[in-house]
């Protein structure tokens, strides 16, 4: 029995460890990070800032509203993003809203013929106290008993792989899925 007990342990501690390491997490900056740098060749930096501005407008409700940093001539674009946290209803099976809200930061720089984005400082906040997601990959749950890190993780790789995925479509010219909202 204790063998047993001991390997559903190990098996348990590897699942955990296992899926947070397929969330981008930088060991030495201790953080989640998504980043890439991505060539869009003969564009100059205005036609793809202006892009990249317009495919934000229909990704994010209210894009303009949530940029901290719009500046055209430096090619910088910072705002502040949030995602509802979705989770599987045990009961029913059907993706339920949860009432926590994970919030982060994008960040788009833009060269001739480039542009950079990076998706950091994902939190959630607790009553005006940012709680860090990285606790989720470091497994410590000191402030919270997190029961549904993995889930979380999960649903958050997704929807930022997601809005990578339309923000590159839109800077290269492809149509961008409108986001609709009641």
């Amino acid at each position: 029995m204790k063998k047993l007990i001991v390997m559903l342990a190990i098996l348990v501690g590897t699942m955990q460890f296992g899926f947070a390491q397929k969330v981008p997490y930088d060991s030495v900056k201790k953080q989640i990070i998504y980043t890439e740098v991505v060539q869009v060749p003969n564009a100059d930096k205005g036609k793809i800032f202006d892009k990249a501005t317009n495919t934000l407008n229909t990704i994010y409700n209210e894009a303009a509203k949530k940029m901290d940093t719009k500046d055209r001539e430096a090619g910088n674009i910072e705002m502040k993003c949030t995602t509802r946290v979705m989770l599987m209803d045990p009961k029913t099976k059907m993706l339920v809203a949860d009432k926590e809200f994970i919030k982060y930061k994008l960040k788009i720089s833009v060269k001739d013929g480039k542009y950079k984005y990076d998706f950091y400082d994902f939190h959630i906040d607790k009553g005006g106290f940012k709680y860090p997601i990285e606790k989720f990959v470091q497994n410590d749950h000191t402030v919270t008993k997190e029961t549904r890190a993995p889930e979380k993780l999960e649903y958050l790789d997704k929807d930022i792989k997601g809005i990578i995925e339309k923000l590159k479509a839109g800077i290269a010219g492809e149509k961008v899925q409108v986001k609709e909202d009641w």
